[in-house]
This record gives C-alpha cells, sequence and structure tokens, in this order.
C-alpha cells in the first residue's frame, strides 16, 4: 500500500486541507470524477497522449477564467490577470503535461508547472477536470492560492492544453509523427546581473514559434481584440519610436524568460557608465510644467499623468461611471440563482421586466461610436440579442437552442475571434465607405456619414444593433448604413460574385439588377437595425477590389415584427437564465426536486415539477436523465422539438 501512494503524483495532499470548507469542496470536485483524487491516482494511469486530450478552445478557457462562478462566493472569478498566463506556457513554465481518462466524456489533465517567484523550488502540479468537448469544469493546484481554482498556475496548464489542441488539430496525418514540439520546458532559470540578461518581447518569440509549426495564431489575435480597448492611440506624428519589430504589444504583454533584441541592446550600451560625475540638473520651473502639461494635452493619445493633474483631469472621467447609461444585462446575474432548476429560471424571466428610458438609449449610442473599441460598447452588447445574431435566434430550435449563441450573446467579450475574412473587412471598412460616399455625393445635397454606436430600442430593451455608419441629407433625411467586404470575392466583380449561390446577393431580373436575399442573415441584420436605430432607410453596401453595389433597404414592419417576437421568446426561454443563474455554463448538478410530489398517487412522477404525466409531454433521449419525461407547460413550449434526438436542460450540459 506504501509503494502504491509513493508511485502517485501527491500522495496524502487531501490530509493536508485543514479547513473544513477547503476539504468539502475538494471532495465535491472529485465526486466529478467517480471520486478518483488526482493526486492518489497512480503514475502508470496518467497518458502522454495528446489525442486523448480535451477538444479545449481559447473560448472555453476565457470562460472559466473570467465568467465561471466562484465556489465559494458564488461571484463570477473575473480573473483577467490568468487571461495573461500564456506567456508563462510560451516561457516554457509548463512541462510533462499527462491526461488521465477519468470516464468517456470526463478528462484530468496536470502538468509540472514552475513557481511564479521561487524558481529553484519543486514545480507544482495543478489539476483540471475537462469535458471531452473541451468544457473547463473544475481545477485545482497546490500552490497557496490553489483553493480559488483560477491560479497563475491552473491557468498556464489551461493555455499549455489550449495550444496543444490547436497544433494537433491544424496537422494532417503525414505529420503527426512529431507533432508534439511545444515550448522547450525550463527546469532552471539562472540568476544573472541585469547586464547579462538578454532581452526580447516573448510575443516575437511566440510568432517565431507558431510560425515554424504552421500555427494559426487565435489566441493572440483574440487577445489583441480583447484588449484593444484599452490601448491608447498613438499619434502618427511621433516618430522617435523604435520599430514595432522590436516592441512588445500591449497583449500578452509577457516575458518570463528574457532573450536580446537590437532596441534594448542598443539603449543599454548608451547608458553612461555609473563610475561618470552625476550632472546637475535644475528643478523645472512652474511655466515649464504647464507648458509640457499643455504640449501633452493636444497628444491624439491620453497622458496618464494628466489624469492626476487638476486642470486637465475631468477629461479622464469614465463615460461607464456617467449616470445616463443603463447598468448592463450582466448585473442581473445573482449568485442565489446558482442552485435553481430550469424552470424556476424560467419563472423569474417571465416576471422580470427590463426597461430603459430613451436618454439612457441615446446615452449609450454616443458612448459607443468606436464599437468594438469601446469597453462600454462589449458591457451593453453582452445579454443583448444584436443584429448579426437575429437570424441564428429566429431559425434556432426554441426546444433546444444552441449552447454555442446562448454563449455567444451572453460573452461577447469572450467569444469574439479573427479570421482572414474579418481583417479583410476591418482594413477595408474605410476604403469602402469612402467610395460609397463619392458615389452618393454627386445626387444627395448635404450628405453627412458619420460613425455609429450602439442602438438600442428602449420598447425592446433586450435588442441591439450597431450600424457601420449613420447617413444623413437633405433630400432623404435619416438613414444607416452597412457595409460587407466580402473576403471569398475580394477580386470579384458583383456580376461574378453573384454566380455563388451562397452569396449575399442574387439577381432580380435579367441584366445587372440584384438584390441582397430576404433570407439571408445579413438582411435580418438590416431589418433589427432599423427597427433600433428608428431611421427610415438604410444603405446595403457590398464593395470588393473591383466593384461596389449599393441597395436602399426600407423598414418591412411585418418582417420585423415576426422576428422580435421569436427573439422575445429566445431571450426569456435561453439568455435570461444564463444571465440571472449561469444555467447553462455552470456545471450539471445531481437532480434535485423542485416541487412537491403528487403522495396522493401512485402514478410515477416526472419533469422538475415531480408531477405526473398531464398534457404534451417530450422525452429526454438520455437514458440516465434523472427526470425522463418533461411538461411542455414547464419548459414553456409551444411546439414540439424540431431533432429526432432531443436532450433535456441539464442533460444537453454534459
Amino acid at each position: 500500500m506504501q509503494a502504491a501512494r509513493k508511485a502517485a503524483i501527491l500522495p496524502g495532499y487531501i490530509s493536508t486541507l485543514q479547513d473544513s470548507t477547503s476539504k468539502e469542496r475538494y471532495l465535491e470536485k472529485l465526486k466529478l470524477i467517480g471520486g478518483n483524487d488526482p493526486y492518489e491516482i497512480q503514475l502508470s494511469s496518467w497518458l502522454d497522449d495528446v489525442d486523448l486530450w480535451p477538444s479545449t478552445t481559447y473560448i472555453h478557457v476565457g470562460m472559466y477564467l473570467a465568467f465561471s462562478p466562484s465556489p465559494y462566493t458564488g461571484e463570477d472569478l473575473l480573473n483577467y490577470k490568468s487571461l495573461d498566463c500564456y506567456r508563462r506556457f510560451v516561457a516554457g513554465w509548463v512541462r510533462e503535461v499527462l491526461v488521465f481518462v477519468a470516464s468517456a466524456d470526463k478528462r484530468v489533465m496536470t502538468a509540472k508547472v514552475n513557481h511564479s517567484q521561487k524558481l529553484r523550488e519543486k514545480p507544482l502540479t495543478p489539476w483540471v477536470i475537462c469535458e471531452a468537448s473541451g468544457k473547463v469544469i473544475s481545477c485545482h493546484c497546490n500552490c497557496m492560492a490553489g483553493l480559488g481554482e483560477s491560479c497563475s498556475h491552473v491557468a498556464s496548464l489551461l493555455w499549455a492544453i489550449e495550444a496543444g489542441v490547436q497544433l494537433r488539430d491544424s496537422l494532417t496525418v503525414t505529420q503527426k509523427k512529431a507533432y508534439w514540439v511545444l515550448p522547450n520546458s525550463k527546469k532552471d532559470v539562472p540568476y544573472a546581473p541585469v547586464e547579462q540578461i538578454k532581452f526580447q518581447g516573448k510575443f516575437r518569440a511566440r510568432s517565431t514559434w507558431k510560425a515554424a509549426h504552421h500555427l494559426p495564431s487565435v489566441v493572440e489575435q483574440s487577445s489583441s481584440t480583447t484588449h484593444s480597448s484599452s490601448t491608447p492611440s498613438i499619434s502618427p506624428d511621433i516618430t522617435s519610436l523604435p520599430s514595432s519589430s522590436s516592441l512588445t504589444p500591449p497583449h500578452h504583454n509577457v516575458s518570463a524568460t528574457l532573450s536580446q533584441s537590437d532596441h534594448f541592446s542598443t539603449g543599454l550600451a548608451s547608458l553612461p557608465s555609473p563610475k561618470q560625475p552625476a550632472k546637475t540638473i535644475n528643478p523645472p520651473t512652474d511655466a515649464e510644467i504647464q507648458k509640457l502639461y499643455s504640449s501633452l494635452a493636444k497628444c491624439k493619445s491620453k497622458p496618464a499623468i494628466l489624469s492626476l493633474t487638476r486642470d486637465y483631469s475631468s477629461s479622464y472621467i469614465p463615460l461607464s461611471l456617467s449616470p445616463d447609461l443603463p447598468s448592463p444585462l450582466s448585473a442581473l446575474y445573482n449568485s442565489k440563482y446558482l442552485s435553481s432548476h430550469y424552470i424556476e429560471l424560467l419563472s423569474l424571466a417571465e416576471d422580470l421586466e427590463i426597461s430603459i428610458t430613451e436618454g439612457q438609449c441615446l446615452a449609450v449610442e454616443k458612448s459607443t461610436k468606436t464599437q468594438f473599441q469601446s469597453r462600454i460598447w462589449y458591457n451593453m452588447r453582452a445579454g443583448r440579442i444584436t443584429a448579426s445574431r437575429l437570424r441564428a435566434v429566429c431559425t434556432a430550435d426554441e426546444a433546444m437552442p444552441p449552447l454555442s449563441l446562448i454563449m455567444s450573446i451572453c460573452y461577447p467579450d469572450v467569444a469574439r475571434f479573427n479570421s482572414h475574412a474579418t481583417e479583410w473587412g476591418c482594413k477595408h471598412e474605410d476604403e469602402a465607405r469612402q467610395r460609397y460616399s463619392l458615389q452618393l455625393n454627386s445626387t444627395h445635397d448635404g450628405l453627412t456619414i458619420t460613425k455609429s454606436g450602439l442602438f438600442i430600442n428602449h420598447a425592446s430593451p433586450f435588442l441591439g444593433a450597431s450600424p457601420d455608419a449613420l447617413v444623413d441629407c437633405l433630400c432623404c433625411g435619416s438613414g444607416i448604413c452597412e457595409i460587407k467586404c466580402p473576403y471569398c470575392h475580394r477580386d470579384d466583380t458583383i456580376e461574378k460574385s453573384v454566380a455563388d449561390k451562397s452569396f449575399c446577393l442574387e439577381a432580380v431580373t435579367e441584366g445587372k439588377a440584384y438584390q441582397l436575399k430576404r433570407s439571408h442573415m445579413y438582411y435580418y441584420q438590416v431589418q433589427l437595425q432599423l427597427y433600433c436605430s428608428n431611421r427610415r432607410y438604410c444603405d446595403f453596401v457590398v464593395w470588393t477590389s473591383e466593384d461596389i453595389f449599393v441597395e436602399r433597404i426600407f423598414p418591412n414592419t411585418e418582417f420585423i415584427t415576426g422576428c422580435i417576437s421569436k427573439a422575445e421568446s429566445f431571450f426569456k426561454r435561453a439568455i435570461l437564465p444564463e444571465l440571472l443563474g449561469k444555467f447553462f455554463s455552470r456545471a450539471p448538478k445531481d437532480a434535485v426536486q423542485t416541487g412537491e410530489a403528487d403522495v396522493s398517487t401512485t402514478e410515477p412522477v416526472y419533469c422538475y415539477c415531480q408531477q405526473p404525466e398531464s398534457g404534451q409531454m417530450v422525452a429526454c433521449d438520455n437514458t440516465t436523465c434523472p427526470y425522463q419525461w418533461f411538461h411542455f407547460a414547464c419548459l414553456k413550449l409551444s411546439a414540439p422539438p424540431r431533432r429526432k434526438i432531443w436532450y433535456c436542460p441539464d442533460c444537453r450540459k454534459k
């Protein structure tokens, strides 16, 4: 028995947990994997096989670290600092990543991770429990902060898993023989004087490594978008900065291990020798200081020092503190609802009233004109069905709404991504807008095209839309503009593009008359933009390097009324349960009776309500479902599920 214990990763760890709450929580996590303690599992049961790893993506990692409820307080972990721990993995602080197959749908991952400060001590051994699909369920670490379940060592392991899965899934069969070539681990970080340390931005090293292994930079792209709102713009007039290749970007401000760059080595070499006598520098006069402040205030960026200067600090008050802005829908979350079942959350959602004044709607639009560069834009979109998601919402099966759609609506900050198509669109949107403006200028008097923020309609505050521009002229009144720069047809004419059946436009007559397909997601998007902005028309623009197409689209009242009805139902049935109690993102729980069983009958009871069969019912196709059958009335279903296979809200998460 003693020999078996020694063959485990960290035998006897649970006995070191003196606090009863911590030990109870630890045992609760072990129940998720059949009572197995990862620290007591024999080493021979751990496998070095990346094909068995869970399909964890950066979205799974971000969702866990930022939005998982704390097991102790029920509040979101909001551990944004751990989101930046990708740098530790890149620096080689994670090694010997192993997997234990706990069940058909659960994996336990562990690794050795270096201490953050005590580099010479024995590495730590965090472990994480993931579903095979990639969702992170729970974590632990034997460091001092490990009980919080989101320490930097846990985060480093999660990023290592994410990168390994990216590499695994991006390679062909012929490449798989030697694909596990992630950054070399660092078993020892030697101490050295500063003059002997080599400096290099870790972003540069990571990019080189990714390029060498043909790994798409998904995490880099996501993180650069995530932090772009907090990065000040730099004046193009400043020419004395070093080249961009020697600068570490704000996202992943990395470097655990440092190596040399020309910029830093040049800077160090130019420093005066400590033996030289110090020069006498007179303190600046008040006039010189005021002149400096005045010059800084004229910069296009916002120097931080002015936020502490009385005459300039007023412009640094965050817009989010403005009393005119409404509370974000994410504020509806209450930790007391974490134990509530689906029908309880549905009942709460049915009774909930969300209101917003017209003044608040105007304040939101005014405060979000930079759109994805604005933190307020993300906050106000969270939980709202926005125009780009409307078609997906309207066509979703109300009996089993897609979890990915729910997550993308509730957590837009995490769900965003970059691709060649999105990069192309962002890069050429201004060019397309200028060409559109030139085309309209000759036929419209007093034409102005300005930036647009997020529009929220006060009558339907669960909806939102962000057009690409606001259009005004003396002859046509107020309108909006939506610009598309299709990557797949970037060098084609409109006529050639229409030949592609998947293209957004269609021919309406012989010749060159085209229109936006009325069944396309862009038509849904345009109609919701018109509804939320309450403007008269939308100019739908399709731009390629060879051509441009403009169609003026007007509000379709009958169409949008039907869409709003479906969207409201989706909001109450799918979005509010997640906003109120994180129903879809929290870990599945054991069946708990939520209603009083009917003791006056011997009939079997079903559903969350624990009542006998009555009315229309639907069966869960999970054979181990504790409820088996569900009443349409309890789930507020108006029609049977569309799919032949249907899972109840709880089993859908497993």
